[in-house]
């Protein structure tokens, strides 16, 4: 092979290597085109771990709607995609409950696997944890049957388990009593859970 052939060679492999080097250092600076590899259009939950982008989504709107005058509790559906969020509907300002449930939708990034679904409650988290205090505090554990009490933000209401349906009623007429709507709570007749068997 001549020296003019190498000559050119060289030169050809000089000019290969600068131009992969613009491109790299062009690329680690940022300067992307968005156009061509749709860096700017990406979600940045697009390469993040699909539970950890929902859980970092569920904090964000539930410390959102906790800082709401209105919330009322809230659940995960079983699969833990989709966060159904109580806000309670004020009678005195029915409009306050839609720019409430558009406020948090707005936070929701459909990306993150998360879905919501907000629904009108009956009473703030505020008034179901008096009632829920109270009850304990004034003799709940002393009616017939009683075996079980909650604050159960899944049905936005107080529940409470008895025995037997023959105490259903009497448990209502305790809770009246203390000033608890017969609507803020759901009184059933379950049975007792069974304590795990030993190993």
């Amino acid at each position: 092979m001549g020296s003019k052939h190498i000559i050119v060679i060289i030169w050809i492999l000089i000019l290969v290597a600068s131009t992969v080097g613009l491109a790299w250092t062009q690329w680690l600076s940022g300067d992307r085109d968005a156009s061509t590899t749709g860096w700017y259009n990406q979600s940045i939950y697009k390469n993040m771990d699909p539970s950890f982008t929902r859980e970092h989504m569920r904090g964000r709107l539930m410390s959102a709607a906790t800082s709401n005058p209105g919330f009322g509790g809230a659940f995960l559906s079983k699969r833990q995609t989709v966060l159904n969020i109580f806000i309670a509907h004020d009678e005195n300002d029915p409009g306050q409950w839609e720019k409430d449930r558009q406020a948090l939708e707005e936070l929701l990034d459909p990306n993150s696997g998360l879905e919501l679904n907000v629904i009108k409650g009956g009473y703030t988290i505020t008034q179901l944890s008096e009632w829920y205090d109270r009850m304990n505090s004034e003799g709940i554990w002393d009616q017939d049957g009683v075996h079980m009490i909650d604050l159960d933000e899944g049905i936005n209401r107080l529940y409470i388990g008895v025995l037997s349906d023959w105490e259903v009623e009497g448990v209502y007429t305790f809770l009246e009593g203390l000033g608890i709507p017969r609507e803020a709570a759901a009184v059933e007749a379950v049975e007792p859970a069974k304590p795990a068997a030993r190993r």
